[in-house]
């Protein structure tokens, strides 16, 4: 049962992990044609909430790869 679950959770993570890397690679092109002020100040924060969030997720990837299936 704990197999499953960490199956599951490895699944879940890999998910959001590969769906937050390609919200950074949008928001970095996006960065590239935006004018210095508060909206590229916006971006640059999300860019910053994105970058801190998949090396969360990478780090529970890692934590859950550890314990996972046998």
């Amino acid at each position: 049962m704990a197999s499953l679950l960490v199956t599951r959770q490895l699944s879940s993570t890999s998910r959001r992990l590969r769906d937050a890397r390609a919200e950074l690679e949008v928001v970095g092109e996006q960065l590239l044609y935006v004018e210095e002020g508060p909206h590229e100040e916006a971006m640059q924060k999300n860019r910053a909430h994105l970058v801190a969030e998949i090396a969360r997720l990478e780090a529970k990837l890692d934590r859950l790869l550890d314990r996972g299936p046998r």
